[in-house]
C-alpha cells in the first residue's frame, strides 16, 4: 500500500470523526429528547461517547447547558408577553425540519400578499384612517410601494398542531417492539464479534478493537434508564390553545408560528422532555469514561499508521455515515410525532419586513397586547395599528 494512500485514508477517518464535534452535547440532548433513550451511532464520533458520560453524572445540569452549544431559539409567548429561550432547541429544530421537508402546506410569496393586499385597498385605507392618522395621509398601494422598496425579506412558517388520536399503544404492540429490539441487540452483538474476529486476524487491531468498543457502547446504553417527567405531554393551562412565536435571534430573517394544543407547545418550547433519575450506576458512568479515552487513544493510533488499519478505518466510517444518511437526522422527531398522536398543518408566507410578519402573527392571535414583541421591534405608533 503507497504510503501517501495510507496517510491520506488515516487522515480523512480522523477529519470526519472530528466533524462537529463541538455539537455532540447538543445533538446528544435533543435525541434523549425525542426517543427517551441512549441511541449510540453505528460508530459514535470522537466525543460522543463524553457526552453520555457528562449526561449520566451531570443529568439535568448537562441538558440545561447542552442547549448553549448549539443553535439556540428565542421564543416569544404572544399570548403572555414574555420572551425566553427554547427549553429543547434541539428537539424543537429537528421536529421542526422534519414537519417542512414532509409537510407541503401553501406557500404565499411576497408579490401574492402584495396583490392580495392591492385588491382590498380600500377596506384597508378605512382601517388605516380610524386606527392611526400618521396613516390617514397615505394611500395603501403607497405604502405598499414604499415596503416593497425598501424590502428586507421575512418568513414566517406557521405549524398548527392538533390532537389527532390517543398515544396509548396497546400492550401486545410494546411486546412487539421489545422482542424486535432485543433480536436487534442480539444480531448486532454478532455482527460487531464477526467484523472484529476479521480485523483482527487480518492485522488491523485498531479498527477491530473499535469495532468492539462500539458494540460493547451501544450494549451498555440498553442499561441507561431515563424517564419522563409528570408535566410531558401535560398542562394545567385552562387555555387550550397556544401561540408562541420563535426565530434564531432577534434579528433573525425566518420566524416560527407554534399554534395548537397547549400540551404539545408547552412539553416542546418550554418544560423538560426528560429527566435522569439520580441512582445511575457509578461503574457505568466509569465504563463510558474509560471507553471514551479508549476510543481517542485507538483514533489517534490508527491516524499515525500508514498501513492498511486507517484504509480499514475510513471504511468503517463511511459506512456508518451512509446507513446514518439513509435513516435520516429527523426520524426521531417523526417517530416522537406519530407516538405522540399530533399531526400538523403548514402555511409559509413572505412578508417585505419584520413589521408586516409581527402584524401577521397579531392578528393570528387576535389579541390586543404587544409587549411580546418589545424584544424585537420599538415602541412606535405604527404598532397601534394592528
Amino acid at each position: 500500500l503507497p504510503p501517501v494512500l495510507a496517510e491520506w485514508a488515516s487522515l480523512t477517518a480522523l477529519t470526519i470523526y472530528l466533524e462537529s464535534s463541538f455539537r455532540h452535547d447538543y445533538q446528544c440532548a435533543g435525541q434523549i429528547s425525542l426517543t427517551k433513550k441512549l441511541s449510540i451511532g453505528v460508530l459514535p464520533k470522537l466525543l460522543a461517547i463524553g457526552s453520555v458520560t457528562k449526561l449520566l453524572r451531570d443529568r439535568e445540569d448537562f441538558l440545561d447547558m447542552a442547549i448553549t452549544s448549539g443553535p439556540s431559539m428565542l421564543c416569544l409567548d404572544v399570548q403572555w408577553g414574555n420572551h425566553f429561550p427554547c427549553a429543547n432547541s434541539a428537539a424543537t429544530a429537528a421536529v421542526v425540519k422534519h414537519i417542512l421537508s414532509c409537510c407541503k402546506g401553501k406557500y404565499i410569496s411576497i408579490h401574492e400578499l402584495s396583490s392580495w393586499t392591492r385588491s382590498g385597498c380600500q377596506q384597508l385605507a378605512r382601517r388605516l384612517s380610524t386606527r392611526g392618522s400618521d396613516f390617514a395621509s397615505n394611500s395603501v398601494p403607497d405604502l405598499l410601494s414604499q415596503r416593497l422598496g425598501r424590502q428586507r425579506k421575512q418568513t414566517l412558517h406557521v405549524l398548527s398542531f392538533t390532537k389527532k388520536a390517543s398515544a396509548t399503544c396497546p400492550p401486545h404492540l410494546h411486546r412487539q417492539d421489545e422482542r424486535r429490539e432485543q433480536s436487534l441487540a442480539v444480531a448486532e452483538t454478532f455482527i460487531a464479534l464477526f467484523l472484529t474476529a476479521i480485523l483482527i486476524l487480518t492485522g488491523n487491531y485498531g479498527s477491530g478493537v473499535l469495532v468492539l468498543l462500539t458494540g460493547i457502547t451501544r450494549t451498555l446504553s440498553r442499561s441507561v434508564v431515563l424517564e419522563r417527567p409528570e408535566s410531558y405531554l401535560a398542562s394545567d393551562d385552562e387555555q387550550r390553545q397556544r401561540c408562541i412565536l420563535a426565530g434564531a435571534h432577534e434579528n433573525a430573517s425566518t420566524w416560527y408560528l407554534f399554534l395548537g394544543d397547549v400540551s404539545l407547545i408547552d412539553t416542546l418550547l418550554i418544560k423538560p422532555m426528560v429527566i435522569v433519575p439520580p441512582n445511575q450506576s457509578r461503574y457505568l458512568i466509569l465504563s463510558f469514561a474509560l471507553i471514551h479515552v479508549l476510543q481517542l487513544l485507538l483514533i489517534t493510533y490508527v491516524a499515525s499508521q500508514k498501513q492498511w488499519d486507517g484504509v480499514c478505518l475510513l471504511l468503517l466510517v463511511l459506512l456508518a455515515v451512509a446507513i446514518e444518511k439513509t435513516l435520516g437526522d429527523t426520524r426521531h422527531a417523526k417517530e416522537w410525532l406519530q407516538a405522540s398522536g399530533y399531526e400538523c398543518e403548514t402555511v409559509t408566507c413572505e412578508f417585505a419586513g419584520r413589521h408586516d410578519l409581527m402584524g401577521a402573527v397579531q392578528c393570528i392571535a387576535g389579541g390586543k397586547e404587544t409587549a411580546w414583541m418589545d424584544k424585537v421591534l420599538q415602541i412606535a405608533k405604527r404598532r397601534t395599528v394592528w
